[in-house]
């Protein structure tokens, strides 16, 4: 990678070419480090018919066809043969120039990790009612195949690099106990003046877990970041999915898969998590069906809903049928788990050396640093977030 190359009288650059040429480096490098120069050269090689071909097999420009009103058809915001010339397929292959919607995106990417077949996205698998009947069952419906299992298989190693890489750019996504895989992605936007100066940018963590055998997908957006340099945001999006993936995997009874160390330990103590540690490879499979990577963005009993918003844009994880939000999972009066140290058996916060019920008032009372509380005041996550769990 030469870090800049020239396109239709264009310099386009890396994002990281103030520090040099990176020199040679295999795909998995490149997609690790976000190098614009090498995905430009794969377009290339590609070609422009074959590189449209993709974005349709993918539903860029398409309908998704969601069980959401007002979807709209997004043709006129992707590039056609007639508009997309060397510059626009330079710029296409790493992401800039053209528009897709948030559930485009996703679904596209759960296929790209889930083997390769892509399913048609829905907000619930089924619906149930208060007595626990099933009013309706919304089954996954394949709708294609988009790339070979073997193609999927090493995008997720190179996803798995660019959170574990030591020059991967999505180190910061990473929850304790967890392996997973991601990319970032920073995309320039139209400014407040209406011109594209370089001055507003759209940042994003788009990532599954657990990387060994994906259940769930996330996808955080950040859209102009309250922050100076905002091309350099990246590590808030990540951020903010790291504490949504550290409450939310052990809340699906998704085991980890690694061990903690102590810093970990301390870190998920001091948040409050609860610590499943029965690695994911001894443990039974999670029941979790679909924006898990089989195309239900949620499971829900009752009344349907999805993941909504992170700062103005799109954050989504699964949730299993008919567990009450409220409580830490788990067959235990109350929604306490008997063996949390930290739970009475009335479902009360407790001081676990005392054995005293805490409340806001306390010293020493610590709101967990989750990043996904309502009034956004948690984590270091940066500009005003909504609660993407609602």
């Amino acid at each position: 990678c030469t870090g800049i190359i020239e396109i239709g009288g264009y310099k386009i650059r890396c994002h990281n070419y103030t520090n040099g040429a990176e020199g040679w480096l295999t795909i998995g490098e490149s997609i690790e480090r976000s190098c614009n120069v090498t995905l430009i050269r794969i377009a290339q090689v590609i070609g422009i018919d074959e590189f449209l071909k993709y974005m349709s097999e993918y539903n860029f420009g398409l309908k998704t066809n969601i069980d959401l009103a007002g979807e709209a058809r997004t043709a006129s915001l992707v590039f056609n043969s007639s508009t997309m010339g060397p510059t626009e397929l330079a710029t296409s292959s790493f992401g800039q120039g053209f528009n897709v919607t948030m559930i485009q995106m996703i679904t596209g990417f759960c296929s790209l990790i889930n083997g390769g077949y892509y399913y048609e996205p829905h907000m619930v698998s089924k619906i149930t009612a208060a007595d626990g009947s099933v009013v309706k069952n919304i089954e996954p419906r394949l709708l294609k195949q988009t790339i070979s299992a073997e193609t999927s298989e090493k995008i997720r190693e190179y996803c798995v690099q660019v959170v574990e890489g030591a020059n991967g750019t999505g180190k910061r996504a990473k929850p304790a106990g967890y392996r997973i895989g991601g990319k970032t992605g920073t995309a320039e936007t139209v400014s407040a003046s209406g011109t594209r100066e370089k001055e507003d940018y759209v940042v994003s963590f788009l990532g599954y877990a657990p990387a060994e055998d994906p259940q769930i997908a996330i996808y955080v957006v950040l859209n102009r970041p309250n922050a100076r340099e905002q091309d350099l945001e990246t590590r808030k999006a990540c951020i903010i999915a790291k504490n949504i993936l550290t409450e939310v995997l052990p809340y699906l009874n998704i085991f980890m898969t690694q061990e903690l160390t102590d810093e970990e330990r301390a870190e998920l103590e001091a948040m409050q998590i609860e610590i499943r540690e029965q690695l994911s490879a001894n443990a039974p499979a999670s029941d979790v069906s679909g924006n898990d990577v089989s195309g239900n963005t949620t499971d829900t009993g009752g009344d349907p809903s999805a993941g909504d918003t992170t700062a103005g844009e799109d954050g989504s994880a699964a949730q299993p049928a008919g567990d009450d939000p409220s409580t830490t999972g788990g067959d235990t009066a109350n929604g306490a788990e008997a063996d949390n140290p930290y739970v009475n058996s009335d479902g009360q916060l407790i001081d676990p050396t005392t054995g005293e019920v805490i409340t806001e008032d306390s010293d020493g009372y610590d709101v967990p640093v989750s990043g996904i509380l309502e009034n956004g005041a948690a984590g270091d996550s940066g500009g005003d977030t909504q609660n993407p769990m609602e």
